[in-house]
């Protein structure tokens, strides 16, 4: 259910207790994005009340006309997470300054979600449509 303070408390000499629990776990979800995937889809879920820590994205870029831009939202939108991520001038691995955009993700002692996080992913490109480029491999990191 997220993370509460309690959980970063550092561990006295005598391991977890019931008011010292254990650390959680740390997850990646990774999944990939073509840039036929103009269209948004489910490419993750993620278990209720996680919290998102990390994105990072890797693949070649694209060469199209204008622009071309990943994005990751919690519904189709696909802009809730991550918003417009440049995929065009760059390369390899990309680590979003923006990533975790939402306020509903990283919170303490956040308020449950309803129920599984769904994680969409669309590609965008504007100007002269791109003959190259990606997949991008998408890698999620979360704590359930």
């Amino acid at each position: 259910m997220g993370l509460r303070p309690t959980d970063l408390a550092p561990l006295g000499s005598n391991g977890p207790t019931v008011q010292t629990p254990p650390a959680k776990e740390h997850i990646t979800k990774t999944f990939q994005v073509a840039r036929t995937d103009t269209t948004a889809v489910v490419k993750a879920v993620l278990p209720a009340a996680s919290s998102i820590i990390d994105i990072r994205i890797f693949g070649p870029a694209s060469n199209a006309g204008t622009t071309a831009t990943l994005g990751l939202g919690t519904t189709s939108a696909a802009n809730q997470i991550l918003s417009a991520q440049d995929v065009k001038t760059a390369g390899g691995l990309i680590r979003p300054t923006t990533a975790v955009q939402s306020t509903g993700f990283l919170a303490f002692e956040q308020v449950p979600w309803t129920g599984d996080v769904q994680i969409w992913a669309q590609y965008a490109e504007s100007g002269a449509a791109s003959s190259a480029g990606g997949p991008w491999i998408v890698q999620v990191d979360y704590i359930p």
